[in-house]
């Protein structure tokens, strides 16, 4: 107190001790002063330092805002993205399904046209067969007919010649009744003649007839193997045809096989992305129903 106070030390003792409290109180007064300055000082650095706090949390708020602002515009952006992706892929499985309708048609359509031809064909086989067995049978009529016409022209020759052997015999009977004691028969030389021609006469028939029949018969096998020959390249034709609808019918499964393949992995590729953008979202922000 001596060092702050130099002028106590010429007082007298009696005013020293007003002289210290006076001292003191005002040493409480300085003292006072300087704490409430401290104590000023104190709340204005909190006060900066809450200052700073809120101003740095205001530019984290600002950021998180932006930061929330660009999430959702990439949110948007790949919802978009899903949306147009589903839009081709829906588009794409589409044109398939369109495609795919227009081949089972196209294939259905092969066949009937199929069905049809060998329907067809069968008819024409069936109408040529039918002509053929009534040619066959116009034809051993007509054979039967000259078969039964020779026939009875060897039985009318052998009728008249026997007709004519009666009478030679009848004749010769009446001119040698004159003289029947000298030859009661007939000249075996005469009887030998008229043998040897009718023999003659019937092997000549005989032979004409047995050529009409091989000729009938050669005929009847011509007409068999003529329709035999027509059958087997109707059936070849008709095979042929056949066998190329079923080549064309078999392209186009396989091409039907083929696009269904493709629009298979289309759809599993479409829905790979879309999990693996959802997948995406659910890593980035967090929560699952993204929606």
């Amino acid at each position: 107190m001596s060092d702050l106070h130099p002028i106590n030390k010429t007082v007298n003792i009696s005013d020293r001790n007003l002289i210290e409290e006076e001292a003191e109180k005002c040493t409480n007064c300085e003292m006072s002063e300087i704490q409430k300055d401290v104590e000023l000082k104190y709340l204005r650095n909190v006060f900066i330092r809450n200052a700073q706090v809120v101003s740095q949390l205001e530019k984290q708020v600002t950021e998180l805002n932006r930061m929330d602002e660009c999430q959702k515009m990439q949110i948007a952006s790949q919802k978009k993205q899903i949306a147009a992706l589903t839009i081709t892929r829906q588009t794409q499985h589409t044109g398939s399904q369109i495609l795919l309708d227009e081949l089972n048609k196209k294939i259905k359509d092969k066949n009937c046209l199929i069905k049809n031809i060998i329907a067809k064909k069968k008819k024409d086989l069936e109408k040529l067969e039918e002509k053929h067995q009534i040619e066959l049978k116009n034809e051993e009529v007509k054979h039967r007919a000259e078969l039964w016409q020779c026939r009875q022209n060897i039985r009318n020759k052998r009728m008249r010649d026997s007709f004519m052997q009666t009478e030679d015999s009848e004749d010769d009977y009446f001119s040698c009744s004159e003289d029947i004691e000298d030859d009661m028969e007939v000249p075996k030389s005469t009887q030998s003649v008229d043998r040897i021609e009718t023999a003659t006469s019937f092997g000549a028939d005989h032979l004409e007839l047995s050529m009409r029949l091989v000729n009938i018969a050669n005929t009847l096998l011509n007409i068999q193997d003529k329709k035999q020959q027509v059958n087997n390249a109707l059936q070849t034709t008709c095979q042929f045809e056949l066998d190329a609808e079923k080549e064309k019918n078999w392209m186009l499964e396989e091409e039907n096989k083929a696009l269904r393949a493709q629009y298979n992995q289309n759809k599993k590729d479409h829905q790979l992305e879309v999990a693996n953008l959802h997948n995406r979202l659910s890593d980035a922000y967090g929560f699952e129903d993204w929606e």
